[in-house]
């Protein structure tokens, strides 16, 4: 099975497993204890309201995180597109 959203991104915070990540995240993001990453991780994804905040602490943190991690891209969502001179 394909890791969630949530897995994805608290995966890059961790030192040794995924539980490690969540502590990490919580401690950059000022939570006082981890429940709150630990329920994202549980629903599997991090709700919009928190992504800036996510990514800034990894800013902080210099793990490479962008915008386009929270959203997996599936095939049938690319087409092409047509360009057309002039335009």
């Amino acid at each position: 099975m394909k890791p969630t959203q949530a897995e994805r991104i608290i995966a890059k915070f961790a030192t040794t497993d995924v539980q490690s990540g969540v502590t990490q995240l919580a401690e950059t993001l000022g939570h006082r204890n981890r429940t709150t990453v630990q329920g994202w991780l549980a629903r599997g994804w991090i709700p919009a309201r928190q992504q800036q905040a996510v990514l800034d602490a990894a800013l902080a943190l210099g793990i490479a995180l962008a915008p386009s991690d929270f959203f997996e891209l599936r095939s049938e969502h690319i087409r092409p597109v047509a360009c057309v001179a002039g335009e």
